[in-house]
């Protein structure tokens, strides 16, 4: 089953803000400290990057928090509010979640995530710069990897000129598209503590496919006025 086939009706949803509860209020201070720590594992997409775009910093300090369904033990210590949070989202175990915080002075080059068609993040602080989408210019059954494709200009060709700003702020959990658009994010020029993203990874084999559906549908519904989507008028000509 691909991707477009797994999401059903919500396989045209590029962005909605999620409709679940509130987040735990934390000291992003802390958060910063044990993300900036030398000792934390960065996640394999940095080498990634370095490997395509030799000479280009990686915009984001990005580490590792659970791998494997195997979570970190300090971070468990430090913030058992956020590991008891994501136990809201429908499945039973994670193959990867990271915290990503964009690094002062960067801008995020135009991407795709390697989600299964729609992925969950959490904004934990979200101030500064804004994050936006361009729609693909057709239907993609599957995500285009961004390196695999060619790196950010292959991604580009294949997307619309139009950017679709995210207009929601605070913190908040929301969802992505993998197959309907790429995304980026303007400039920082903040702290680094002044814009974190959680990012989660499901193994998909354990997720409960209805109750992801129902979750996006719903929550599209209840933030309809943010909520971003691809439709045929999209279409270039």
């Amino acid at each position: 089953m691909t991707p477009e086939q797994s999401l059903g009706p919500a396989s045209d949803l590029v962005f909605t803000r999620l409709d679940l509860p509130q987040l735990p209020r934390i000291a992003i201070e802390d958060l910063v400290a044990w993300m900036t720590n030398g000792g934390r594992d960065v996640i394999r997409e940095h080498a990634l990057h370095q490997k395509n775009m030799p000479g280009v910093q990686y915009p984001w300090r990005a580490v590792t928090v659970c791998e494997n369904n195997h979570w970190e033990e300090s971070f468990e210590h430090c913030f058992p509010e956020l590991r008891a949070y994501v136990d809201l989202f429908p499945t039973t175990r994670w193959r990867k979640i990271a915290l990503l915080a964009q690094l002062p002075g960067e801008d995020v080059f135009l991407h795709t995530d390697p989600d299964f068609g729609v992925g969950w993040r959490i904004y934990l602080n979200h101030g500064g710069p804004r994050l936006y989408f361009q729609k693909f210019k057709e239907r993609r059954a599957e995500r285009p990897s961004t390196w695999l494709s060619g790196g950010p200009s292959a991604i580009e060709s294949l997307c619309q000129a139009e950017r679709h700003y995210v207009e929601e702020a605070g913190t908040f959990p929301w969802a992505l598209t993998s197959i309907r658009a790429a995304h980026g994010v303007e400039p920082h020029h903040s702290d680094v503590g002044a814009r974190i993203t959680m990012l989660l990874f499901p193994d998909r084999g354990f997720v409960d496919r209805e109750a992801h559906v129902e979750l996006l549908l719903r929550s599209a519904r209840t933030y309809a006025d943010s909520a971003i989507w691809w439709s045929e008028s999209n279409q270039m000509a």
